[in-house]
């Protein structure tokens, strides 16, 4: 597991959109309804560096990054979703020229 884990985050850090979605769409899946292994992407600092792909200026990867976000939201545990609501207060996320908060997303 911490073999994967390791690769998601490498894979992250990249800059090229489809692999990017093609990674989102595999967190996606490893985390659905599934606490225990959104508690391993917490502590492995991936959901961070989902948040910080949400100032993405490529809609593909930023709507990519969001639903991952919103996904979590609705399965997380409470002290997990405490996490995202502590985060979120200093992400900004730019979409065509306009500012919004994280928070104004949902």
């Amino acid at each position: 597991m911490e073999k994967v884990l390791h690769g998601i985050s490498k894979l992250i850090d990249l800059n090229d959109m489809f692999i990017l979605v093609d990674t989102f769409l595999g967190i996606d899946a490893f985390s659905v309804r599934n606490s225990t292994n959104i508690q391993l992407l917490i502590d492995h600092g991936i959901v961070k560096s989902v948040t910080e792909h949400l100032s993405n200026k490529d809609l593909k990867i930023y709507a990519s990054a969001l639903q991952i976000i919103v996904k979590l939201q609705a399965s997380g545990t409470k002290e997990q979703i405490q996490y995202l609501r502590d985060y979120r207060v200093n992400v900004r996320s730019e979409v065509h020229g306009s500012y919004r908060t994280y928070h104004e997303e949902f």
